[in-house]
């Protein structure tokens, strides 16, 4: 099923953990043809838990589904998009904390 939406190079390519079952030199081929043999006009739309993947490939957006809600970051690549997740998660983790000290002052 790869192959084939590969050869037919639509405008829009959609993998959905594309990776699972291959072994490391397909996984190697695939990077590498993503980054260097699909043209820049396409669009490619990616679900993968596969780091290692991600960080060969180019991304421009990334979208996360966590507590049930998306969220949209852009960003040139996963190791940035790891750095806005990381400073989104520690303001949560401040909020979090004022209010444990703000339900902590209202019982005393």
């Amino acid at each position: 099923a790869l192959a084939r939406a590969l050869l037919r190079d639509p405008e829009l390519l959609l993998l959905d953990e594309p990776t699972n079952h291959m072994d490391i030199n397909a996984k190697r081929w695939l990077a590498s043809y993503l980054t260097n043999e699909l043209s820049p006009s396409r669009t490619l739309l990616l679900v993968t838990h596969d780091k290692s993947l991600l960080n060969e490939i180019r991304c421009t957006d990334v979208i996360e589904i966590a507590a049930k809600k998306i969220l949209q970051y852009k960003c040139s690549g996963i190791r940035q998009w790891e750095r806005m997740r990381a400073e989104r998660l520690a303001g949560l983790q401040k909020q979090i904390m004022k209010l444990e000290r703000d339900a902590e002052g209202e019982r005393d």
